[in-house]
């Protein structure tokens, strides 16, 4: 028995450094697929992740899958350098990344190149966005104001929804059930229908009481992609999502022992929530039409048109100084049609110069009114305050890499709003490979 124990040690000790190299191919393999990963939002082109300035995250949607997570900033959290916040612990509460230490209006939050960050609030509530629609998160930290506005200081991240594959069909069904109440059901389904023409199709919807009163959420979605595509001569997508969700705010934690608390036979709190008659609702659509072409191997083509529509509703109510339980309503409505163009030049080898123009309308409106004690709209205290505003963004990059241990990048755009003016926006970046599985990066922005 000693004897064969001794030859089986023996066996592995001789075999250990094998096993060793091999492990050290399998990382090194690894390492070059990581850094050979070709990333698109970085530059708005397609480029490999040791070429690209910033440090990137890319997540694809088998480790979505595999992940516990319930939302995309959860999903996200643990990502040096991005920091998940959720302001409330109920079905509705808003979610935000912050990339970098910066807040979430300096994180622009994109769908399909689309930035879906409130108009009004400047940041993007990421608990709408479902994550069985999402094939890719592309994280890029640092400026991209160049290529993106102003919005975009502290990071992107662009998620990029599922599209048909070739020769198969995806059909796809989910049901999960949990405490309070808590129920999903999710469906997608996607393929080529005629030749070069394609469609994806998802839908969700997620319900829950909530472990606190008052924090109920019904939430759904559903999302369409089209496609038609003739590989890089011509490839043409047609997106639209709705989202909709109605959620209560229960607002802190009363102390324990709260008695509850009535006006008028309507209970106000009680020792749970500290406000039992708060809602909200949103409504969120976005429509995106995209044109790419590469007609030639030095030249490519972009044209996209967008148009969002978002309505947030928030309904509540307080007691006054005289014990009177009075409130108000509130809507806040954002309408925005984008259209941008983009030209790709590739004049020689390591050579490229990305050239384009963009175009934002901006339609806001806020609606308010207050409410008596009986719950009913008080006309002369009807409050509405609109604005349209426009910016207008030029922009151009440069990239050249004379060798293989070198990089180099500079951008500027030029950004021109209807109400704060006009501004220049600069960005260089260098990378250095001085291995084949190293990139160092260094970038500065404005």
């Amino acid at each position: 028995m000693k004897k064969w124990m001794v030859v089986f040690v023996l066996t592995i000790l001789l075999a250990y450094p094998g096993l060793n190299r091999a492990e050290e191919e399998r990382n090194d393999k690894k390492i070059v697929s990581t850094m050979d990963e070709v990333v698109v939002t970085a530059t708005k082109t397609k480029e490999k992740r040791k070429d690209i300035s910033n440090s990137v995250v890319i997540k694809d949607d088998l480790e979505i899958e595999e992940s516990p997570a319930g939302s995309l900033g959860e999903f996200l959290a643990n990502e040096p350098g991005v920091d998940w916040r959720t302001y409330g612990d109920y079905g509705g509460a808003t979610q935000e990344i912050h990339i970098r230490g910066m807040s979430a209006n300096a994180t622009a939050i994109f769908v399909n190149g689309l930035n879906i960050n409130s108009p009004s609030l400047g940041s993007a509530d990421v608990a709408k966005i479902p994550l069985n629609n999402i094939d890719r998160i592309e994280v890029i930290k640092g400026s991209g104001s160049v290529l993106y506005g102003s919005g975009a200081m502290g990071g992107t991240v662009n998620i990029i929804t599922k599209k048909p594959e070739r020769d198969r069909i995806d059909l796809k069904a989910k049901a999960g059930y949990g405490n309070n109440d808590t129920y999903e059901l999710s469906l997608e389904n996607g393929m080529f229908l005629l030749g070069d023409f394609g469609y994806y199709l998802t839908g969700t919807r997620r319900e829950t009481d909530g472990f606190r009163d008052n924090g109920d959420l019904e939430h759904n979605d559903v999302s369409l992609k089209l496609v038609f595509d003739r590989g890089d001569l011509l490839k043409i997508n047609l997106y639209g999502d709705y989202i909709e969700r109605e959620y209560g705010m229960p607002g802190g934690n009363p102390p324990q022992g709260t008695a509850d608390f009535y006006v008028d036979g309507i209970k106000v709190y009680n020792d749970d929530s500290e406000s039992l008659q708060d809602r909200g609702s949103d409504e969120d659509g976005h429509v995106i039409f995209e044109v790419n072409s590469r007609p030639l191997d030095w030249l490519g083509l972009r044209l996209r048109g967008d148009y969002t529509n978002m309505e947030n509703y928030g309904y509540f109510r307080y007691v006054d100084f005289f014990g009177d339980l009075i409130g108000n309503k509130s809507w806040v409505t954002n309408e925005v049609l984008g259209v941008e163009g983009n030209i790709n030049l590739t004049p020689f080898k390591g050579a490229n110069l990305l050239v384009g123009v963009e175009y934002k309308d901006f339609d806001w409106e806020n609606k308010g009114v207050n409410l008596n004690s009986n719950g009913t709209d008080i006309p002369a205290t009807i409050v509405n305050t609109n604005e349209d505003l426009h910016t207008t963004g030029t922009f151009a990059e440069a990239q050249y890499r004379p060798c293989r241990y070198f990089k180099g990048l500079a951008g500027i755009r030029h950004e021109d709003h209807s109400q704060f003016g006009e501004e220049n926006l600069p960005r260089f970046g260098i990378i250095i490979n001085l291995f084949k599985n190293t990139a160092l990066k260094v970038s500065t922005s404005t």
